[in-house]
């Protein structure tokens, strides 16, 4: 424990920090340009990640529908949203109320680029309310963490949030663009594989590319089980070697094994072919 950490177990923490935005020029494609809204926090100057665009035009077109849970700022949003148009539409979940203000604010920009929806709401099992926690007092890093050791992971700030089993979610408000359901990203804090459980048989159904956390957090026999489930209905399963798609390598046994947070990346078998020209090692 560090020792920070030891005074905010005696409650001398401080208060929730709130940073403002500044709307910036980014550039893409070919000569392109959109706009994104980049959170002041200066822990997390993020900016998104416009190289995945080459990877999810592989298999993203015009009119496309994908989801984004844990979508945070929007940085993996934007550019899934910039693949499927103003036509498609990005369902954008994000549950923290600091880091879902930024995305909200990205949402409304490009309108003429992009269809991004988002929601103030976790994916979950059950509709509900929950409470969530995080590390520090920009409300950066944190999620969902019961059976999880707050001395281990120094989560001292609570939030109660909204909670949405999403199978429910999508059939009752997005039945008309499931049909064109493309892509699934989960950045869930260790929750990734309860949410695939939620939502396997629109997976089993629509078959979408599915890029997925594996947080250090989760015990070993949960990492094998998602990977076997995921091996079962159909997919090719890859890792990242980091945070952008053009990092897709070989799932090994030792990254299975390791206490490592890494993406795994799902293909369906049948579409390995749009992805040949990667050379994945």
């Amino acid at each position: 424990m560090k020792f920070k950490e030891l005074f905010y177990m005696l409650g001398l923490k401080p208060k929730v920090k709130s940073f403002g935005l500044d709307v910036v020029n980014i550039s893409y494609g070919n000569n392109q340009t959109c706009e994104w809204a980049l959170w002041k926090n200066p822990k997390c100057p993020a900016l998104p990640r416009i190289k995945d665009c080459d990877i999810l035009a592989l298999f993203l077109e015009l009119g496309d529908f994908a989801i984004d849970l844990g979508a945070h700022v929007g940085d993996t949003t934007l550019p899934i949203s910039l693949c499927t148009g103003k036509e498609g539409l990005v369902l954008a979940l994000e549950p923290n109320p600091a880091t879902y203000k930024i995305l909200q604010a990205n949402s409304q920009l490009n309108q003429g680029l992009t269809n991004i929806a988002p929601i103030n709401a976790a994916a979950m099992s059950e509709d509900g309310d929950y409470v969530f926690q995080y590390n520090e007092a920009s409300l950066m890093n944190g999620g969902y963490q019961r059976g999880i050791s707050r001395l281990k992971h120094a989560s001292f700030y609570k939030i109660d949030v909204k909670g949405f089993n999403l199978s429910q979610l999508l059939t009752k408000n997005y039945s008309d663009r499931l049909k064109n359901l493309k892509f699934i990203k989960t950045d869930l804090e260790g929750s990734d594989y309860m949410v695939f459980l939620t939502i396997k048989d629109i997976i089993i159904q629509y078959m979408p590319v599915i890029q997925s956390e594996i947080n250090g957090v989760m015990p070993r026999s949960v990492r094998v089980d998602y990977i076997k489930e995921l091996k079962a209905i159909g997919y090719s399963i890859f890792s990242l070697n980091s945070e952008m798609l053009d990092s897709i390598q070989i799932l090994t046994r030792a990254m299975i094994n390791s206490k490592d947070t890494f993406d795994i990346f799902a293909i369906p078998t049948n579409m390995l072919e749009k992805f040949k020209d990667l050379n994945i090692k």
